[in-house]
Parts: structure tokens; sequence; C-alpha cells
């Protein structure tokens, strides 16, 4: 059973104040896994001298995929690498412990309504999110006109304090017709299909094979037929 303290290395995304907008964790360490996570806690945990830190030096992390510490060597320019670390459930934050949080749901390492996301909706920034990854809204102007101005193509998908789900972890055995549809945060078991109509909010999600139908009005339609399934209609801002 995963528990706190943990500790998740991260990819933050920044704006040109050097506050963050967003994180994705490919890796998190938990302090009391049985393999060599642990150890990966330890380490960690050495590095860090406040529960968010900066990381420039990729040896100190003693990470053994090359591959991995590869692309973690090619950040971009408003790119950094981070360690966050969640000694206890509490409220949130942080942008990046918030990230953290969303990231743990959509893991499956929590199920939904087990996490402490207060502050979560205060938090988070309200950002543009692009083709180029977040933009910040105070910056978007000036992205649009780059991007005509050199011919470049620029995609606004959403203007939201949540990002979709498929672009930070796209879980095993599921079916998603418009991924739009699904934030980051959600909680998809494997077997389970969203349809065109449906949505899953984050703190939201399936405990088994489901289908997930139609949304309308803020209630879910679900064809479950004999799938032991949860959904739920979140009461928070959306």
């Amino acid at each position: 059973m995963n528990q706190f303290p943990l500790i998740g290395l991260g990819l933050a995304t920044t704006n040109n104040a050097g506050e963050t907008l967003d994180t994705y964790f490919p890796k998190i360490a938990f302090k009391n896994a049985v393999d060599e996570d642990r150890d990966l806690f330890e380490v960690w945990s050495d590095l860090l001298d406040q529960d968010v830190c900066e990381i420039t030096d990729l040896s100190t992390l003693k990470l053994s995929e090359k591959s991995f510490l590869s692309h973690l060597g090619e950040l971009k320019e408003n790119s950094k690498l981070i360690l966050c670390r969640i000694n206890e459930d509490h409220a949130i934050q942080g942008v990046e412990e918030a990230y953290l949080k969303l990231h743990l749901l959509s893991y499956k390492f929590f199920q939904p309504n087990t996490l402490n996301l207060e502050n979560m909706f205060n938090i988070l920034p309200n950002v543009a999110w692009t083709n180029k990854g977040p933009i910040d809204l105070n910056e978007i102007d000036q992205k649009i006109l780059e991007s005509k101005a050199q011919n470049l193509s620029l995609e606004i998908k959403s203007i939201d304090k949540f990002p979709r789900l498929v672009d930070y972890i796209v879980p095993s055995g599921v079916r998603i017709a418009d991924t739009s549809r699904v934030r980051l945060g959600a909680y998809l078991s494997e077997g389970t299909t969203v349809m065109h109509e449906g949505f899953v909010n984050f703190n939201a999600g399936t405990l088994g094979a489901a289908i997930i139908a139609l949304l309308r009005l803020g209630y879910i339609l679900l064809a479950a037929q004999k799938w032991k399934c949860l959904i739920k209609i979140c009461s928070q801002k959306v």
C-alpha cells in the first residue's frame, strides 16, 4: 500500500517570470516501497533542503535508466528538473505539489477521494494549453504574434486550470474517444471506455471495467451492466 512520505521527480514548465505552470512527474519514489524506489527516496531526500528543489546535476539522482537520463539532459529554456516531497497528506501549498497529487491519482497509486486536495483550485494557474505546451495567459498574445510572423502552427486546445490526462499519462487497457474530456487526476481502471460524450474529472474515475457514455447537466449516464465501477460527480468548481 502506497503511503506518505513520497518524492516525485518532475519536469516543470515555467513562464517568463520563472513561475511554474505545470509539472510532469515521470517517476515517484515512496519511502515505504519494497523495491529500489525506497533507495531512491533516501537518495533524493538527502538532496532536498526544502520540499521543492531544482536539480541541476543529473548524476546526484542516481538513476540507472540511460534513455531516461538522456531526455532529462535536453530541457527547453522554460523547463527545469525538480524534486517535490510530500511528507504528509496536508492541504496543497504549491503548483508542483498539486500536479504531484494529480499524478498520484492518475497513476492509480491512490483512489479518488482518498487524498487531501484542499486549495487545488486556488493554487493552479489558469493557462493556455497548446501544441507547444502550457503558456501563461499574460504571454499568449506574444506567442500568437510570433507564430503568425514565422508561419508556425500554434494550436490553443483549451484555457483551463487542468490539462488533458493523456498529455501526461496514458493508462493501460482503456479507450478514450475524445481525450479532451478526461482531465489529469482521473483514475481509469483497465477495461474502462470513455465514449465521445463522456467526461471524467480529476479525483473521479472507475474502480473496474466500465463504460462512461454520457455527461448531461452534471450527471453521468453510466452503462456499466455487470461491471464494478465508481463515478464521482465532483461538487468542486470545474
